[in-house]
């Protein structure tokens, strides 16, 4: 591996405006969203070490996405990520999301996004490896 940021975590918590017309759950959208932002900043982590100088990356395709469990308003919500695959211009992120309460935690969600890494707007080799 060639690169220092693999894995990342980052939380948030589900206020009202984050819910669908099912008061108080989540909207699978806004979580879909999370998940992909999630993914997003450990892809932009690993492109610091990218030697052909990629600075960003875009999603190009998200895949297996299951949601488990519902979250409610005020549901702290932590989501991980790993970098799992790397090709010469794709990086693939596996995204797993649990609702942390007093009594435990519990798994809600997980999904794999796809990105394509870019130099100055355009695609091209990121260099990294696994």
């Amino acid at each position: 591996m060639n690169f220092r940021y693999r894995t990342f975590e980052t939380t948030f918590t589900v206020f009202p405006h984050m819910t669908n017309y099912m008061y108080p759950m989540v909207f699978g959208g806004e979580m879909l969203s999370q998940m992909d932002i999630a993914a997003a900043m450990n892809v932009r982590r690993a492109l610091y070490d990218s030697p052909t100088g990629c600075d960003n990356a875009v999603t190009v395709h998200c895949t297996d996405i299951n949601f488990l469990v519902g979250a409610q308003v005020g549901d702290l919500i932590l989501l991980k990520s790993e970098i799992d695959e790397v090709g010469t211009k794709s990086i693939s992120v596996r995204v797993e999301g649990f609702r942390e309460r007093a009594d435990g935690v519990e798994k809600l969600c997980d999904g794999r996004f796809i990105f394509v890494a870019q130099k100055e707007g355009v695609s091209q080799a990121h260099g990294l490896e696994i």
